[in-house]
């Protein structure tokens, strides 16, 4: 491989005893220079033995430049897909079958996206939206608890540090905020706030 060869991986946090998806619609799409197998122990041994899920590999595809992941993330992104918490970025609302069929479509050169001409349609529509409110609509309610749960779980992942000792209401509790807030399952904000505890390392 060359210097800008590697995978383009898919993973889905599976239940321990399981097996089962904690949600069939929600897909890690990431990238690692080295095997993928060696990429994922890393992140599972991050999250911890017998922790809330275990990462599942669901497709591995090669390619000769790792940069394709980000035209495929903007791509995503694009679409609304995107589910972001805290370090959690590259988590999308898509199953693994469609994530990995648009991976390999980028891959093998089939699909194209003007990541460029998105970015200034974006600029040009925060301008000309700009001033305007786009707060969380009215009908989710987040209580204060709630919140400030979510609030701990975030500055402890910003700051590098491990949830040690933080008790399960409230991941709980940070869960069910996070799932008011995007607009998904509490299984599905569970998982990206774990994520948040992961090192960025490819």
């Amino acid at each position: 491989m060359n210097d800008r060869s590697g995978f383009i991986y898919g993973l889905q946090a599976v239940d321990w005893e399981t097996g089962q998806p904690m949600s069939a619609s929600l897909t890690k799409i990431g990238m690692t220079q080295r095997k993928v197998a060696e990429r994922v122990s890393e992140m599972q041994s991050q999250l911890g033995a017998g922790g809330v899920h275990k990462l599942a590999v669901r497709f591995a595809v090669a390619t000769k430049d790792v940069a394709v992941e980000r035209v495929i993330h903007a791509y995503l992104k694009s679409k609304g897909l995107h589910l972001k918490a805290g370090s959690a970025v590259e988590w999308f609302k898509v199953t693994a079958e469609d994530a990995e069929h648009i991976v390999r479509g980028f891959v093998e050169g089939r699909l194209k996206f003007d990541v460029e001409a998105v970015r200034q349609n974006e600029h040009r529509s925060r301008r000309s939206s700009s001033g305007k409110g786009t707060g969380t609509p009215k009908s989710i309610t987040v209580t204060p608890k709630r919140q400030a749960a979510l609030d701990e779980l975030t500055a402890l992942a910003n700051a590098g540090e491990q949830p040690v000792g933080v008790a399960g209401g409230k991941w709980g509790a940070a869960a069910t905020a996070l799932a008011a807030i995007e607009g998904i399952e509490k299984a599905e904000a569970l998982v990206l706030l774990h994520e948040m505890f992961l090192q960025p390392t490819r």
